[in-house]
């Protein structure tokens, strides 16, 4: 009986810590592997994961309204991703949410203060938005082929409607037994191809 309780003692004194540990986040930085150059404007955010959810970073535009126009995210994928069939894992990586633009031109036409209200400005900041709310949902048909190798793979798209373009590229690197996903997307051309050089100096190595 003294034994049972002198294990019980342990046990309550070890479970609390092993708890804890389990549920703190992997303190994985991906940040430190994409270094940004300062004249860009560009911000790295790091999150960090935690027992359920691997680490990831994304980077975007500093203190701009359109920031949502431009991203490059960064994750590490989870053990249990099958990416055995790497073109079509390239394809299902081909959405991205820009309802939230749509939202912003709505809001301007709403917005009691609109210049020329009156007018058509407040119908045309409507189009806008629903056209560029459109662009996340488009088909494959703008991709071109992917292009596969060992360590890296790459699939470009590009659409335009309404005469407002969205150029995107999704990525798959692997580093040994880590495998990243990478997502730049831009309507601006100047910004995709920073994004896309940013992508070119991703080092798996230095994810810290």
């Amino acid at each position: 009986m003294e034994q049972f309780i002198k294990r019980l003692s342990l046990c309550a004194l070890f479970l609390p810590g092993l708890l804890l540990g389990w549920a703190l986040p992997a303190q994985a930085a991906i940040c430190p592997a994409i270094p940004i150059p300062e004249e860009l404007g560009l911000t790295c955010t790091d999150r960090p994961g935690d027992a359920f959810t691997p680490p990831s970073a994304s980077i975007s535009p500093e203190a701009s309204l359109f920031s949502a126009f431009t991203g490059l995210t960064i994750r590490l994928l989870p053990a249990d991703e099958d990416t055995s069939d790497q073109a079509a894992w390239l394809q299902r990586q081909v959405t991205v949410d820009l309802s939230g633009l749509g939202s912003f031109f709505t809001s301007l036409a709403d917005d009691p203060d609109l210049p020329g209200r009156d007018g058509d400005l407040a119908r045309r900041l409507e189009d806008t938005g629903s056209s560029i709310a459109s662009l996340g949902a488009l088909p494959l048909s703008g991709c071109g082929e992917p292009e596969l190798g060992p360590e890296r793979s790459d699939l470009e798209c590009h659409w335009d409607s309404s005469g407002f373009g969205l150029a995107m590229q999704v990525r798959l690197v692997v580093h040994g037994d880590e495998r990243y996903a990478l997502r730049a997307w831009s309507m601006n051309d100047r910004r995709f191809l920073q994004l896309q050089a940013l992508a070119n100096g991703f080092d798996p190595a230095k994810v810290t």
